[in-house]
């Protein structure tokens, strides 16, 4: 687990500088339309970094719906109390006959 958390990233190995500057991420199997790699100039490949960053105090998972922090029926989902308390829409399927 320790091994997982730690784990940068990108993969440095896959990494290489051309001699004009620009960075190539070799990536791990080809594309379907033949690319094997990527060459990104140095500012650009920082903003790809930068974007896999999170915002700080920002969660990266968002719950909506009845598993939302403020919505009604969240205890009720969540720790499967009583539902009689809960209003909700019931539709009943046609009998065969």
């Amino acid at each position: 687990m320790l091994r997982y958390a730690a784990r940068p990233a990108i993969a440095a190995e896959r990494l290489s500088l051309a001699k004009d500057g620009r960075i190539f991420y070799k990536f791990k199997r080809r594309w379907k339309d033949g690319s094997s790699a990527i060459a990104l100039e140095p500012l650009a490949f920082i903003e790809r970094l930068a974007a896999l960053i999170p915002r700080p105090r920002h969660p990266l998972l968002t719950y909506h719906g009845v598993l939302a922090p403020a919505d009604k029926l969240r205890t009720a989902a969540l720790f499967l109390r009583d539902l009689s308390k809960f209003p909700c829409r019931r539709t009943e399927s046609p009998s065969v006959g």
